[in-house]
């Protein structure tokens, strides 16, 4: 009876975490720019969680790599959904900023969806929901456009780095887009579940 209420508490645990890491946080890294700048690593992240219906997108930018003085920041995120039902009234209202769609982003291409501000709006992170029925997934949003890029973000006012204070942050190389890195809560709910299946697993056999 122990052993199998024990099995079951780690089978649970297990598929918890399987189901959180799929459906609610997700985080991507953008590490490719379109101009050069003389330094390489994560210039920014893009984080999705999901709670209901809502998407919420927090896109911070790594100030600690690319510098940057008072109007450092974000002022244009570019995305893709595979959801077909996503429209401008369903994006947050933010200050300063508005939703365009069909946009180019440099040479990363064109994208769906275009949350744009201006020099005086630029933000450091960047958050924004969407609210909409169709809505289960961070990965509802992970579709790249032609050109392989899932997410793009132009960030300004940072230090002079090869003659260039702006730039446009992809999340890969063309055809080698970053792969999801789900929150670390996630993984630890997972791994405990399926370690604890096998030690148990291991311990009846033996007995």
């Amino acid at each position: 009876m122990r052993f199998k209420l024990i099995t079951t508490f780690c089978a649970f645990l297990a598929i918890l975490g399987l189901v959180v890491t799929q459906a609610k946080a997700t985080t991507w890294d953008l590490n490719t720019s379109n101009v050069n700048l003389g330094i390489s690593g994560n210039f920014a992240s893009v984080d999705i969680s999901v709670t209901g219906n809502t998407a919420t997108f927090t896109i911070d930018a790594n100030q600690a790599l690319l510098g940057g003085g008072d109007n450092f920041g974000i002022d244009k995120f570019f995305f893709n959904t595979t959801l077909s039902g996503i429209t401008a009234s369903d994006f947050s209202a933010v200050s300063g900023w508005d939703v365009r769609t069909s946009q180019n982003a440099s040479d990363f291409g064109l994208f769906e969806f275009l949350y744009k501000g201006t020099g005086s709006t630029r933000m450091d992170p960047f958050t924004f929901t969407i609210t909409d029925s169709s809505i289960t997934s961070a990965l509802d949003f992970y579709d790249a456009n032609s050109s392989g890029f899932h997410f793009v973000a132009h960030i300004a006012g940072f230090s002079d780095l090869n003659g260039n204070t702006s730039a446009f942050f992809g999340d890969g190389a063309p055809g080698a887009p970053g792969a999801p890195v789900p929150e670390p809560g996630t993984i630890v709910l997972l791994g405990a579940g399926l370690l604890g299946l096998g030690l148990f697993g291991r311990k009846r056999m033996k007995g």
